[in-house]
């Protein structure tokens, strides 16, 4: 009896633990309901942060709740060559909040689409501490032009720039430690995802004065057309209120006359805005009008230099435009053989452009290399025209021909092609008129 006393107490905790469990599982499916079917994704391995995860990291395992949170991943394709930000255990899920689009050294190369370049600048750190900037948010660029002889000017200058990262690597989400972390220096470092042409914008921006961005809301993609802002539009010329007078009181005096340095002052930024937007035109009146108007002053002279500096340019444009003209002649008539045009036109280079640089070369070399080809191309016609005129002579009107051709593709306009084509017509015509003879009969004169 004492034996089996044991193995009585054993079957009853078996059945007692069944019971249990039953009771608990039916339980829990009261509580929770029946499964989704949706099926979210789960580490296959441990995650250390900085991994890259493939499709062999990750598990699909259905979700037992009706709902399933948004902080999960149901699609492998959104957390696939995405990078671990916050360690994730075998068997987990792989929540939002623990990936990110760049590994944890800052490498964003692989996130850069084709056509596209990142490029670093640096920042006011205010405007990130205000919560405004954030890897994955747009902004405007705009800049501000402080150069010296001229109005400080301000325009935005790119719209709608995807911001990839801010700081020296991207910031875990759940990492507040380093986000409350105070920082050193005033600057911080933003990386932009830019076209090359906006790259090369910004770089000049960059050199030429300050930038500063602004934030974009995640909706508004539209570009808004700016004229800029200079200190004329910023703080224009105050004009005097109306005041009311009585009928019998005496005439308030007028405004003091306006003092010639703010009036040349004023001239002259309008006369650079001119020059800014290209009307050339309005702006050498104005810069006239100072230089005329105000001659002590020290804006005068800087008007008068500005002018004659619009003036060389505009001779330089018509000078490069005519020499332009006379090389481009000077390649036509040398295309179609006009070899006697091309001696003329060369002569006529050096004596007008022969101390000038075009396009980095001298005109010399460039008259050089033309008299070179000239004299090339002159003898390869006088070849043609001489085996035209030697198959003439030998009566081969085929072989001729062919030599004919050449010249009329290659140069037709030379005197070598009109030489070749009066000799064919001659030939062909005389064997033309000796045909009809050869076959006609002798006549009897016997009689």
């Amino acid at each position: 009896m004492s034996k089996r006393k044991p193995m009585v107490l054993l079957m009853i905790a078996v059945i007692l633990g069944f019971l249990a469990t039953s009771s608990m599982a039916k339980y829990m499916e009261k509580q929770t309901g029946p499964a989704s079917g949706t099926m979210v994704q789960t580490a296959a391995v441990n995650l250390v942060p900085g991994t890259m995860i493939t499709k062999e990291h990750l598990n699909e395992v259905p979700w037992p709740a009706p709902t399933v949170p948004e902080t999960l991943i149901t699609d492998p394709d959104d957390a696939v060559n995405k990078y671990v930000s916050a360690a994730i255990a075998a068997g987990e899920p792989v929540l939002r909040n623990r990936i990110s689009e760049m590994n944890l050294s800052g490498d964003i190369i692989g996130y850069i689409p084709p056509g596209y370049r990142a490029m670093t600048i640096k920042i006011d750190r205010a405007v990130k501490a205000g919560g405004l900037l954030a890897p994955g948010s747009f902004v405007d660029v705009i800049t501000v032009i402080t150069e010296r002889g001229y109005e400080p000017v301000s325009r935005i200058i790119l719209q709608n720039i995807k911001v990839l990262s801010v700081g020296s690597r991207p910031m875990d989400p759940e990492d507040k430690e380093k986000r409350e972390k105070p920082q050193q220096g005033t600057e911080e470092a933003v990386t932009l995802l830019l076209l090359p042409n906006e790259a090369e914008k910004l770089a000049l921006a960059i050199t030429r004065g300050k930038i500063q961005l602004m934030a974009r809301g995640a909706s508004d993609t539209a570009a808004t057309v700016t004229s800029g802002s200079s200190p004329l539009t910023l703080m224009p010329e105050p004009k005097e209120p109306d005041k009311p007078k009585p009928a019998d009181a005496v005439p308030a005096p007028g405004p003091p006359p306006q003092q010639p340095q703010e009036s040349a002052e004023i001239l002259y930024s309008r006369a650079l805005s001119a020059e800014a937007k290209g009307d050339v035109d309005l702006a050498l009146k104005l810069y006239a009008q100072v230089a005329g108007d105000f001659p002590p002053h020290k804006l005068a002279a800087e008007a008068v230099k500005r002018s004659n500096d619009i003036r060389a340019a505009a001779e330089q444009r018509q000078h490069e435009q005519a020499l332009e003209k006379e090389l481009s002649s000077t390649e036509t008539a040398l295309g179609n053989g006009m070899f006697d045009q091309v001696r003329e036109r060369t002569a006529r280079l050096l004596q007008q452009f022969g101390t000038v640089t075009y396009k980095g070369e001298q005109i010399s070399d460039i008259v050089g290399k033309l008299k070179l080809r000239a004299t090339n191309d002159e003898k390869k016609a006088r070849i043609e025209f001489q085996l035209c005129r030697n198959w003439l002579q030998n009566g081969n009107v085929n072989e001729a021909r062919k030599h004919l051709k050449n010249l009329e593709q290659d140069y037709p306009q030379s005197t070598y092609y009109q030489q070749a084509a009066n000799l064919y017509e001659s030939a062909t015509s005389a064997s033309a008129a000796a045909a009809p003879q050869a076959g006609k009969e002798p006549t009897d004169d016997t009689n």
